[in-house]
């Protein structure tokens, strides 16, 4: 999972959730599923992906090649194999 992600969550949660159950849910689930780093490499492919629909989804995808991780729709998994093809970054 993209390190971004952690912040994003614990905003979102903040409705539903006090911070001690918000902070006990992060950390169950960093456990669960690695956290990668977004670095200059990451965003640059992911801006250089332009067929890609969704840029957080692609940077999402950059972190999930670095770990061996798969996208779960097999269409967008498609299409980023082609953009793959052509930038040789973003699956």
């Amino acid at each position: 999972m993209a390190a971004h992600s952690i912040p994003n969550m614990f905003y979102i949660l903040r409705k539903d959730f006090k911070d001690s159950e918000r902070r006990e849910i992060l950390l169950t689930l960093t456990e669960l599923i690695p956290i990668v780093s977004i670095d200059h490499a990451k965003i640059v492919s992911a801006l250089k992906a332009q067929d890609f629909s969704d840029f957080e989804d692609c940077l999402q995808s950059e972190c999930a090649e670095e770990i061996g991780g798969f996208l779960h729709n097999h269409t967008e998994c498609k299409r980023l194999r082609t953009i793959k093809n052509k930038s040789n970054k973003c699956r």
